[in-house]
């Protein structure tokens, strides 16, 4: 049953079994006032103060639940810092590899062009060396031959020579303006990583301020949870004291009746068979993060599954109530009584006189309730007891 400690306030207040007020009607009964004005004072105090404890933990839970949307995004806005870094680096590590190898291709640039040079200073020795040899040109060495065989074999000498220093100047020349249009890609591919540094780090800054400012927006939010739990835990303390009036109230009232308790064991509440779970146990618990003592068990099962009275007894209340929704009180006699919340449907009046096992109506989720369940307590003398101690779980 998701309720906070206002549950205790409306309880409470129900456990008027002990003072024998009636309801009239029949299926959807008017609520009567206490007889005992004592009651009927700390009875409002107490729903005042429930109102209290319920904004404070709504409250409570909002901030909480924006603190984790934050820490989400504070967590988001760490990472991308960090992969940026990591870009980063790996982008400067980069960097250093293409400067690297700009100066390998400038190097190998400046190696062939003086191949180049090597080679034609060579084809001008020969021409140089020929010349003073006493043959003027490669007209010369042709034109020298004795005979048609050696005129062929010297042209194919000369043809040869020249191709050959023309294929190697072409093979020098072209390599050059390879390793020049590398570089001129190497150089783009500097600036463009060089950019690539300064949005990195941009991106780096920016997501840490982004960071900070998250941070320090939990930080708000840290000092606004310790403010409502306080507000929160103050009015407990003072619905304590109250409880404590009440209790005692009650427990005056009830020896003045002097009823017996009608005797027996209690019934399971629901069909033997029905398919059920132990949602929340009877106790102390956390809700938004807060202690919260739950008075009761709490029973998931279908909606519209019946509910029975656990033993013999009268019907002191049978109403609506904004945390239990439709709920019935049934006094067993000897300051025992059992409550049944969040009914859908109440079968039962004030003042009827129902049996043991006697359907009173059908499982809901009426009042203050995240899903269909039937939330069942046990009470002496006003006091709230472990149900287990009094039903044996199927």
């Amino acid at each position: 049953m998701k309720t906070s400690r206002k549950i205790s306030i409306a309880a409470l207040s129900l456990v008027l079994a002990m003072t024998g007020t009636m309801l009239t009607g029949q299926k959807t009964p008017v609520a009567a006032a206490p007889t005992d004005a004592t009651v009927q004072s700390y009875e409002q105090q107490l729903a005042e103060i429930a109102v209290k404890q319920k904004d404070a933990l709504d409250r409570l839970a909002n901030v909480r639940n924006d603190y984790s949307n934050v820490q989400n995004t504070k967590q988001t806005y760490d990472e991308i810092v960090e992969l940026s870094i990591k870009k980063k680096n790996l982008t400067m590590q980069q960097l250093d590899t293409i400067t690297l190898q700009i100066g390998n291709k400038e190097a190998a640039i400046a190696e062939a062009e003086a191949n180049i040079a090597k080679q034609e200073k060579a084809f001008l020795d020969r021409m140089v060396t020929l010349y003073e040899e006493g043959e003027a040109s490669y007209i010369g060495l042709i034109l020298g031959a004795e005979d048609m065989v050696e005129f062929l074999t010297r042209v194919d000498m000369v043809t040869s020579i020249l191709e050959y220093d023309q294929l190697v100047i072409s093979e020098l020349e072209e390599n050059t303006a390879n390793l020049e249009a590398a570089v001129t890609d190497l150089e783009y591919a500097l600036e463009l990583q060089t950019t690539a540094i300064v949005d990195l780090e941009d991106n780096i800054l920016e997501a840490r301020r982004m960071a900070d400012e998250a941070l320090a927006y939990m930080q708000s939010l840290q000092a606004n949870e310790s403010a409502l739990l306080q507000d929160y835990y103050n009015a407990k303390a003072q619905e304590e004291e109250l409880n404590k009036k009440l209790e005692e109230r009650l427990r005056q009232l009830q020896e003045q009746e002097k009823k017996a308790y009608v005797g027996g064991a209690m019934g399971w509440p629901l069909p033997i068979d029905v398919k059920y779970q132990v949602s929340s146990e009877f106790g102390w618990r956390k809700l938004w993060g807060a202690d919260d003592f739950h008075l009761g068990i709490d029973l998931a099962c279908a909606a519209n599954t019946a509910i029975y009275a656990a033993n013999a007894g009268k019907v002191i209340e049978s109403q609506y109530h904004y945390s239990y929704g439709n709920y019935v009180l049934i006094d067993h006699g000897g300051g025992i009584a059992t409550l049944y919340a969040h009914m859908n449907e109440r079968w039962v009046s004030a003042g009827e006189q129902v049996g043991k096992g006697q359907q009173i109506g059908l499982v809901g989720t009426t009042g203050s309730s995240s899903g269909n369940h039937l939330h069942f307590e046990v009470r002496e003398s006003g006091k709230v007891q472990e149900p287990r101690n009094y039903i044996n779980l199927p």
